[in-house]
């Protein structure tokens, strides 16, 4: 006799089939897992290609332009040269231009005031009047009547 061995069907028992189907979900589970690490590895690639080209481009348009748009301090004089405009000066260049102002911009925290324009006008007349005893009176009248001292 002798003995050989040969592909046949089996079939399985219980404990098998449950064996095999533990095996399966197994597996199954794990390919669900290594799809999904699939997915977030390749987004954070794409993630990282987009971020790297964003600089490329912003980089060959610096290139190309010769130039860029940056926040610079600027010192703003009002009424300056004249009521209505106003001189800009560049802190890191000193350039300067001179714009119309806008129509916000005639806000009286933005003016000088009256004493301010008279202190720069006659700048060391007022300097050496304080101090004095002398006073400066204004009076309003609605009647366009001259003011009488003794009233």
């Amino acid at each position: 006799m002798i003995t050989e061995t040969r592909i046949m069907t089996h079939e399985f028992s219980q404990e098998e089939l449950e064996e095999l189907g533990k095996y399966l979900s197994e597996t199954v589970q794990a390919h669900s897992e290594l799809e999904f690490e699939k997915k977030e590895a390749t987004k954070s690639y794409n993630n990282e290609l987009k971020k790297k080209m964003a600089v490329i481009k912003s980089t060959a348009k610096k290139i190309n332009d010769g130039n860029e748009d940056r926040q610079v301090d600027c010192e703003v004089e009002m009424n300056t040269p004249i009521y209505g405009q106003k001189t800009i000066t560049r802190l890191d260049t000193r350039q300067c231009w001179i714009e119309d102002m806008k129509p916000e911009e005639f806000d009286l925290f933005n003016q000088e005031t009256a004493m301010d324009g008279l202190t720069k006008v006659l700048g060391e007349e007022i300097e050496a009047f304080k101090g004095t005893k002398a006073s400066i009176s204004f009076h309003a009248t609605t009647n366009n009547e001259p003011w009488d001292e003794e009233e």
